[in-house]
């Protein structure tokens, strides 16, 4: 099986993220570093291919919002790809970016009730000495995302 890891991080720009994908990826020199291209070269894959997707970390509101539209639009081909090629299998650093995994995400404080019941369990940290009286579904677990930051160690 081939196994490909692509950190869309490093792109600056659209142009860099297809030729990016396509280096990655082994495409010939006559893809065409468009949406359809990358559709069409995805499907006509017939080895084995594992490919993990990492999408680029930080700051929203500092990012290109065009560019990470065009990030966007890129995990869809690959998840459509991957839908009509069994020969392609995509996994994005991500968990809840994975078909089927949207609603996975565990927050620790996803809710009020979480917020509420924390404020009130801390009041008084000095009665905290026994593990047991924690409620297990504010704790870290299986269900539970790591987010690793590939951006650091850009070439």
């Amino acid at each position: 099986m081939k196994k490909v890891l692509i950190d869309l991080g490093r792109a600056q720009s659209k142009a860099q993220a297809q030729e990016l994908v396509a280096r990655e990826m082994g495409f010939a020199e006559g893809y065409g570093r468009n949406l359809d291209a990358l559709y069409d070269e995805l499907t006509s894959i017939c080895e084995p291919t594992a490919v993990g997707i990492f999408m680029p970390l930080g700051d929203p509101y500092e990012m290109d919002f065009d560019l990470m539209l065009y990030f966007d639009r890129i995990r869809e081909v690959f998840i459509e790809a991957e839908e009509e090629n069994d020969a392609l299998a995509v996994i994005f650093g991500d968990l809840t970016d994975n078909p089927g995994h949207e609603d996975d995400y565990d927050d620790l404080f996803d809710d009020e009730d979480d917020w509420d019941d924390y404020d009130e369990d801390m009041s008084d940290k000095d009665d905290y000495d026994d593990k047991d009286d924690l409620d297990e579904s504010d704790m870290p677990g299986d269900d539970d995302v790591l987010v690793l930051d590939l951006s650091k160690y850009k070439k």
